[in-house]
């Protein structure tokens, strides 16, 4: 039982940290770009 929640656990973090992962990385990816873009 202990086991099962235990996996159950880590998949939720896992999806979770995936998601803000994504969101962030790209306005991240999109502000660099804009950056690099406004240098030229």
């Amino acid at each position: 039982m202990v086991t099962w929640l235990s996996i159950a656990a880590v998949v939720v973090v896992a999806f979770m940290g995936w998601n803000l992962y994504r969101r962030f990385g790209a306005d991240r990816i999109r502000a660099l770009t804009a950056q690099m873009a406004g240098a030229r």
